[in-house]
């Protein structure tokens, strides 16, 4: 039995004094490739950042297996500091590290001696990718992977990703990336978080059914109410009547 890579409890974040989510409990095993998905500014890059331990949770506990490395590619990554887009993807790195998986990367084509001041967004995206996949790591956080790709790149990214054993734990606005790579659920609706063994396929059916339930939940109690209510009142008119008599 495989123990989990990551292990997060009862976690909880606010923003500008406001739970931004709550009691947040997730365990990543090698192999998942979880999709966290929710409302725009449900909390989603947030808690992928406190995965990554760049931000600290307001309280609960992160637990990251030892021994265990995680990559995290963010919307955008900072190319201000180097000459080149070489010098990006290899900073801090030797070379051999990428030449010893260059063919696996060969259809994310990068200029390496190219400025990155005069290249695409799309070319900067392929080398922020190159960069995250060369890193030693167990883990792979990616935000908005697919964001300046063109399609054969996005292809090469979502068979890379469904072979990788790394754990993965992506967001995408990519219904189509989304429902090829995952093959679990992470929901962040209203400060709860809900995790689901499903494909992102399956999502919008069990939202929505969700809701349902909720509305038809507070349907049943808004009638409880006016039940007891009117039960109220008729009794209080009813001893009232009884003591007139």
């Amino acid at each position: 039995m495989d123990y989990p890579i990551i292990t997060l409890s009862n976690l909880s974040l606010k923003f500008d004094n406001k739970n931004l989510f709550h009691n947040i409990n997730l365990s990543i095993l090698k192999g998942d490739r979880v999709c966290l998905v929710g409302r725009n500014g449900s909390g989603k890059s947030s808690l992928l950042k406190i995965i990554y331990g760049s931000l600290v949770q307001e309280t609960g506990d992160r637990f990251l297996k030892p021994g265990s490395n995680i990559a995290f590619l963010r919307q955008s990554d900072d190319f201000s500091k180097f000459e080149t887009l070489g010098d990006f993807v290899l900073n801090g790195l030797k070379k051999v590290d990428y030449l010893k998986q260059e063919n696996i990367f060969s259809q994310l084509s990068v200029d390496f001696d190219k400025n990155p001041k005069n290249a695409s967004g799309g070319e900067l995206r392929r080398a922020s990718l190159i960069r995250t996949f060369i890193l030693p790591s167990d883990v792979l956080l990616l935000d908005e992977p697919t964001n300046h790709l063109d399609i054969e790149a996005i292809e090469f990214l979502e068979q890379y990703l469904l072979e990788t054993r790394k754990a993965i734990v992506l967001i995408s606005h990519d219904r189509l990336f989304l429902e090829k790579v995952g093959n679990k659920l992470l929901w962040l609706d209203r400060g709860s978080a809900q995790k689901i063994n499903k494909t992102f396929r399956y999502f919008e059916d069990f939202r929505d059914k969700s809701y349902a339930r909720e509305v038809d939940s507070a349907q049943k109690l808004k009638n409880k109410i006016k039940r007891e209510a009117l039960w109220a009142i008729e009794g209080i008119s009813a001893r009232r009547k009884r003591n007139q008599k």
